[in-house]
């Protein structure tokens, strides 16, 4: 079920997005500014720079790997950048190592979000494996069922025709054509050859 607020957004006569990923660009750009605003408009003492994870796994929803360490670099860029801009001064080592956690915490996100990138393919791909090994599976048990059925129906009448003859529905038998059927009826159960 679709959220409320995508099914609003995509409905607007002013934004028309074709499909998912273009919802997801706009949602990253959007993000990027508000953040890039908080940022800007504060003292560097005050780091928004966390709110760029969240573009960050924005990113992981159908982008390509290269986009999400771009957007991973834009974001270290840009709460590295706030401590030169819009005022160039000396800052407490405070504010310097928030500044340090948050790219570190940035920098681990676009990383994990790459290897969870990685981990999902992988799974895909054992399941389509899986998958193919399940239908050949099929197809074996389906072949060996056919092949089997196709086998012992002459089998069968073979069976039924050598019983008659012991019985004697095609006239008697003597001795020696008994010992012939006993051992036709014995390589026949048995599945062996001569």
């Amino acid at each position: 079920m679709r959220s409320p607020i995508i099914k609003t957004v995509k409905e607007n006569k002013y934004f028309k997005f074709t499909n998912r990923l273009d919802l997801i660009v706009w949602l990253i750009i959007l993000t990027f500014v508000i953040v890039i605003l908080l940022e800007y408009s504060t003292p560097p003492e005050y780091v928004f720079g966390y709110l760029y994870m969240g573009t960050i796994l924005l990113a992981n929803y159908g982008l390509a790997k290269k986009t999400i360490w771009r957007i991973t670099l834009a974001a270290i860029a840009l709460t590295i950048f706030n401590l030169f801009f819009p005022n160039f001064e000396p800052h407490s080592p405070a504010t310097i190592a928030n500044r340090s956690i948050a790219v570190m915490a940035l920098a681990v996100t676009g990383w994990l979000n790459i290897r969870n990138r990685y981990s999902e393919e992988a799974v895909a791909r054992s399941q389509a494996q899986l998958r193919t090994q399940e239908q050949l599976a099929i197809l074996r048990e389906d072949f060996v069922s056919t092949l089997t059925h196709d086998l012992k129906t002459p089998l069968l009448g073979a069976i039924e025709t050598i019983k008659a003859f012991q019985n004697g529905q095609f006239g008697a038998i003597t001795p020696t054509q008994a010992k012939v059927l006993i051992h036709l009826v014995k390589v026949i159960d048995n599945g062996k050859g001569y």
